[in-house]
């Protein structure tokens, strides 16, 4: 077998978001950016739908990572648009969240608080817990701005009563 592999051979998404995570963990976001569009082109280019939604979905936490909400807004709902006729599915209820987040940095707690829906929706019908606690986190919060204290603390409180897990803690200090 041939040890040595050229680059056309190893030109594929999972090549292109593996250099892009790196890059994220390293801080180093104006690579993975451009590693991250590199794997969207990729996917352009052999017609693969699914994989173009996913990578357009991590372009969009990468501006939201680096605080450009307006970016990320337009690159999850384009995400969104891109797997509109696909079954439900994380990448759509991420999509979804980090709307909400973006919104929520923009102070637009309407616009956030139907995005968490629509992704609390999502996670419910694939039967994905994790997300949850989050989810009702945010609520919490959007509650406790528009002066809401009592739903707020009423979902503050059940979140610090949980048992604790490595999941939940950082849901927990949120809620603190």
């Amino acid at each position: 077998s041939q040890e040595s592999t050229t680059y056309e051979e190893i030109d594929s998404v999972a090549y292109y978001s593996n250099l892009s995570d790196s890059h994220v963990k390293a801080n180093k976001y104006k690579h993975a950016l451009n590693y991250t569009q590199k794997a969207i082109h990729y996917s352009i280019k052999n017609n693969d739908s699914e994989s173009h939604a996913i990578q357009t979905s991590n372009l969009g936490k990468l501006y939201y990572d680096v605080k450009k909400y307006d970016d990320a807004i337009k690159s999850y709902t384009k995400s969104l648009s891109l797997s509109k006729y696909f079954e439900p599915n994380s990448t759509q209820a991420v999509s979804h969240y980090f709307i909400g987040m973006c919104y929520m940095q923009k102070k637009e707690y309407n616009k956030a608080s139907s995005n968490f829906q629509k992704a609390e929706s999502i996670y419910n019908s694939l039967k994905i817990t994790v997300a949850s606690d989050l989810i009702k986190l945010q609520k919490g919060i959007i509650y406790q701005s528009k002066g809401e204290f009592d739903l707020a603390s009423n979902i503050f409180n059940e979140i610090i009563a949980k048992p604790d897990n490595q999941v939940n803690l950082d849901c927990k200090a949120g809620a603190l």
